[in-house]
């Protein structure tokens, strides 16, 4: 029997405890995921958008210097390819971008922001700056060092356990 299980059984036996031992660190970064996503998205509700397609208006505006595919934006989010794909035809679909062909290649398609998403892209920065900055005023400048260097190792390890899962299906 867990330590978790007998405070939970018996929780008025050492209360503080049971809040400290029983956390979770997948848990609780998901659980705070989460609140961001559900506040950005109501705030970019306002401009007829979720918090993935902001974030993706917000990449393609500051990497407009550069030609950007589908696959950059999987891997700059670290999005699947078919949720990739939904969320862009979405977006094509509400002007926000458009996709074309490159010359080289058919199936590759070039992602271009619209007039229209470069609109969107001013009005959601401050959305997307202004909650940046309330995480990050919460926090000293070395401990949001240190927290990115923790997401990092902890980054790292998934990587390691998707690796060993990969390697027992071969």
């Amino acid at each position: 029997m867990s330590l978790c299980y007998i405070i939970v059984r018996n929780p008025t036996r050492i209360r503080g405890f049971f809040y400290l031992c029983c956390r979770h660190i997948g848990k609780e970064l998901g659980n705070l995921t989460n609140r961001i996503r559900r506040y950005i998205d109501n705030e970019t509700a306002k401009y007829g958008m979720t918090h993935t397609q902001a974030m993706i208006i917000r990449f393609l505006k500051n990497n407009s210097d550069r030609a950007i595919f589908q696959r950059d934006i999987e891997k700059e989010f670290d999005i699947r390819r078919s949720s990739v794909t939904s969320v862009l035809q979405l977006m094509e679909k509400n002007g926000f971008i458009t996709r074309t062909a490159i010359d080289s290649d058919a199936r590759l398609k070039q992602i271009h922001l619209t007039d229209g998403g470069i609109a969107a892209s001013e009005k959601t920065r401050g959305i997307l700056r202004n909650m940046d900055e309330r995480l990050t005023s919460c926090i000293t400048p070395e401990e949001k060092d240190l927290l990115f260097d923790i997401l990092s190792r902890l980054d790292g390890c998934i990587s390691e356990l998707e690796n060993e899962k990969t390697e027992e299906k071969a």
